[in-house]
């Protein structure tokens, strides 16, 4: 039996670009709360965005008191995705001048059980989720969801989708649960994900968004 006597050979990966993720503190989120309680109280007189979003949620609205607040969060999130997965940004910049990134909207949708958010990708460099409210536990979920018997349980969920070398759709998917109460994401705001309905609780479950882009003059 022929036996090769090749040396080298190692596994050579595609560059791909991921997502962070980690968890703010409650006080961290106290001024985005408190905006967030505010508007609650009073839907009729906040500022509407649905025409700017794919959700089917009825309830999603613009946050202006807390931007400011929740960029300083940011700033060193951004510089950290760049250290972990290095060349995003010579990807994606053609700009002749360094230019900052900036928040360009913040928003809070306030969805409500069977709402959800499709399969959409977002304006701008860099896209994040915040979640303040999760009504539900993944075993509640599992409980009573349409999808009790199926192999992919994910209401409740959020999800990314992503095509790989092969050219086939691949799923990343964030099990939601009270657990994850004030933890976000930050990734490249063309990254697809979707928000699957939840069926077990009639309260709101809360997430604050908002796009990062280049400032230009």
């Amino acid at each position: 039996m022929y036996t090769s006597e090749m040396t080298n050979v190692e596994p050579i990966h595609f560059p791909n670009f991921g997502y962070l993720s980690g968890k703010f503190t409650d006080e961290d989120l106290a001024p985005v709360r408190a905006e967030v309680e505010k508007i609650k109280a009073n839907f009729e007189s906040s500022s509407k965005f649905n025409s700017d979003l794919a959700g089917n949620i009825k309830k999603e609205y613009l946050l202006n008191d807390s931007k400011n607040h929740v960029y300083q969060l940011l700033a060193p999130l951004i510089q950290k995705y760049e250290d972990s997965f290095p060349g995003f940004y010579k990807i994606l910049n053609t700009l002749t001048d360094n230019v900052p990134l900036v928040l360009d909207y913040l928003w809070v949708n306030f969805q409500k059980k069977h709402e959800f958010n499709p399969a959409h990708d977002h304006a701008g460099v860099k896209y994040f989720e915040i979640w303040l409210n999760i009504p539900y536990t993944k075993k509640e979920e599992e409980l009573v969801s349409p999808g009790l018997n199926s192999n992919k349980n994910c209401s409740g969920d959020f999800e990314f989708q992503y095509v790989d070398t092969l050219g086939r759709v691949n799923y990343e998917t964030i099990e939601m649960s009270k657990e994850m109460e004030n933890h976000f994401v930050l990734f490249p705001a063309s990254t697809s994900h979707c928000v699957y309905p939840f069926f077990s609780t009639d309260e709101y479950r809360v997430s604050v968004s908002g796009n990062l882009r280049y400032k230009v003059k």
